[in-house]
C-alpha cells in the first residue's frame, strides 16, 4: 500500500521527561523526525459519546497516514512551518505489512 493523497510535512515531537523534584516533574517535548503524511477529517461519534479505541471523553479531529511507524500515542505532531500540534491519541499499525500507519489525532488550541 502507499499513500495516496496531498502530501504534507510533519514533524514527531517526542514526549522528555525531566526529574522528578518537589516542584513537580518539567516535561518538555523534543523535536525528532521529519515525515511526510496525508491527513484527512476525522469521523466524530453521531450518538454524542466520545468513546474511542476502548477510552472515554476522547475526540478525534484528523486521520493521519504515514509511512513513519514510530509514532506513539505517548507522541505529539506539528505540521511543518506552522503552530498547529496535534496530539496522537491512537496508532493503528494493522497496515504494518504494506509499511503504512493509520495515526488518529486530536487538534491541540494553541493559547496566546
Amino acid at each position: 500500500m502507499r499513500l495516496i493523497g496531498p502530501k504534507k510535512d510533519f514533524i514527531l515531537l517526542v514526549r522528555v521527561e525531566g526529574a522528578i523534584t518537589a516542584d513537580g516533574q518539567a516535561i518538555a517535548w523534543e523535536k525528532s523526525t521529519e515525515f511526510k503524511g496525508v491527513i484527512t477529517a476525522g469521523r466524530h461519534p453521531s450518538s454524542g459519546q466520545n468513546y474511542y479505541h476502548g477510552k472515554m471523553g476522547v475526540e478525534i479531529d484528523y486521520v493521519m497516514r504515514t509511512e513513519l511507524m514510530t509514532i506513539t500515542e505517548k507522541d505529539r505532531i506539528q505540521l511543518k512551518g506552522t503552530k498547529r500540534i496535534y496530539d496522537v491519541v491512537f496508532v493503528n499499525n494493522l497496515f504494518e505489512i504494506s509499511k503504512v500507519a493509520r495515526v488518529d489525532l486530536h487538534e491541540r488550541q494553541i493559547r496566546g
